[in-house]
């Protein structure tokens, strides 16, 4: 595994449990960012349940990153894409702070469901999400509010996260955050 040794990680039956696709569509929630030709980033992407509806909506003119910084993950998710005949999926063994394989200002869409709640350099993915977003790129992240110790995101910190961007939407429920995002041109990369 990849990242910091303190990161939490799920067996993959949690994050592939075909229960957990019928809960949560996951096709309803991204489908309104992303269309045909769009670059995709997964960012966390688990078992690649996002990962291959992306890949269908934005078809053979688009292309989607996956990244997992959990070798498990990683294997299931190429196994998955081979079994489809995926052509347009690039899958990488990657922490969500270091996604150097994903070239700067190529990503149309971000999507980064419940990762920074499971990592500990919380700053280092918005770095890379900023850096691979292009400028008028759109992010969706989430974390879950339940976290603790060292993953935990403070509402306080989670404002600051997401004020480096222009927040389209926003919105808390009880146990999760969430923003839609932008990229803003005023962003440093500084931290």
């Amino acid at each position: 595994m990849l990242g910091d040794p303190r990161d939490r990680h799920f067996h993959p039956f949690m994050l592939n449990n075909p229960l957990r696709k019928i809960i949560a569509n996951p096709r309803k929630l991204i489908e309104k960012f992303v269309k045909e030709g769009d670059y995709v980033a997964d960012i966390g992407a688990g078992p690649g349940i996002y990962t291959i509806e992306l890949a269908k909506i934005v078809g053979e003119k688009g292309k989607v990153f996956a990244s997992d910084s959990d070798i498990n993950m990683v294997n299931i998710i190429k196994k998955k894409i081979n079994k489809l005949n995926l052509k347009n999926v690039v899958v990488e063994l990657a922490s969500a702070d270091n996604i150097k394989f994903i070239e700067s200002n190529t990503i149309d869409f971000a999507f980064s469901n419940g990762v920074l709640c499971c990592m500990v350099n919380h700053k280092g993915a918005i770095q890379e999400i900023n850096r691979v977003l292009k400028e008028n790129g759109v992010a969706f992240i989430s974390v879950e509010k339940l976290s603790k110790g060292l993953t935990a995101i403070s509402k306080n910190e989670w404002k600051d996260l997401i004020n480096k961007f222009n927040v389209i939407e926003e919105k808390e429920g009880l146990f999760y955050r969430y923003a839609v995002i932008s990229k803003s041109i005023l962003i440093k990369a500084s931290y």
